[in-house]
């Protein structure tokens, strides 16, 4: 009897150990597929960043070659010099969608602005660009869009009419739909984080600094990571903090993400 108990006991410490074994296998192999899946959507996001900035910096070329082109915007602002005049004021607003923008601006050599497509009564008003910094890539900064202060992902270029000096902003308003277009697919969140500034998710009580390729929202675990964006004449870091959902099964199918388009 007593050799039969031993031999029972000793059956369930084994079924036991490796219990814990292959659940502790389970768990690593868990956590090594998902730090892969988030390699993989941390490099896709930063993909979708850079196209979308280049994207950004090719059409405000484009509209600024129109503008440099257009014989009656030049008739109305250097020959007649009535900058109140609809050919002038109107031009950004008439090129705001087609181009796929939220923000566009053309202002003059000293930051004037000549037309605005986002805040139309802000001409004749002084651009809170004033120090030159948006010349290159895309960056975010802090725009005035109808009065608000709204963060803005914009680049600038300068064109030149008859020898004289403008400057073209634009770009898109970092937002909900953003962020969603630059996600790989549902499965990934994206958060943009400015300073101590979310957007991105709805109720966050309490939110950790990403440590060991993890982030605790809401007292909540997940893998995630952070890209930072380049910005300027902001004081405060800006990033995207890329994290796994959850996920209650595995995909029946093949993960796909949004549909390809414009900015």
């Amino acid at each position: 009897m007593r050799i039969a108990i031993t031999a029972t006991v000793s059956t369930v410490i084994t079924a036991v150990l490796v219990f814990f074994i292959m659940n502790n296998r389970l768990n690593h192999a868990k956590s090594a597929a998902d730090l892969e899946r988030l390699h993989f959507a941390e490099q896709t996001v930063q993909k979708r960043l850079n196209d979308l900035s280049v994207r950004i910096e090719s059409r405000l070329k484009a509209f600024a070659d129109v503008v440099a082109s257009n014989n009656n915007f030049s008739l109305r602002l250097l020959v007649e010099n009535d900058r109140s005049s609809p050919v002038v004021t109107e031009t950004a607003s008439q090129f705001l969608k087609p181009m796929g923008f939220s923000v566009l601006e053309i202002t003059d050599s000293s930051r004037s602005i000549l037309s605005s497509g986002h805040f139309p009564a802000s001409a004749g008003n002084r651009s809170v660009h004033t120090d030159g910094h948006l010349s290159g890539e895309a960056a975010a900064t802090m725009e005035n869009i109808m009065g608000t202060p709204t963060l803005a992902l914009q680049a600038e270029t300068d064109f030149s009419i008859a020898g004289f000096p403008f400057h073209a902003t634009g770009g898109l308003a970092i937002d909900n739909g953003l962020l969603a277009r630059l996600a790989p697919n549902d499965n990934v969140a994206l958060l943009l984080k400015k300073g101590g500034d979310y957007i991105g998710m709805d109720n966050i009580h309490s939110i950790s600094s990403i440590t060991d390729r993890h982030i605790i929202i809401n007292d909540k675990k997940y893998p995630a990571s952070e890209i930072e964006i380049p910005s300027t004449g902001i004081d405060e870091k800006v990033s995207l903090i890329v994290l796994l959902k959850k996920r209650s099964r595995p995909p029946l199918r093949y993960e796909k993400g949004p549909p390809a388009g414009g900015p």
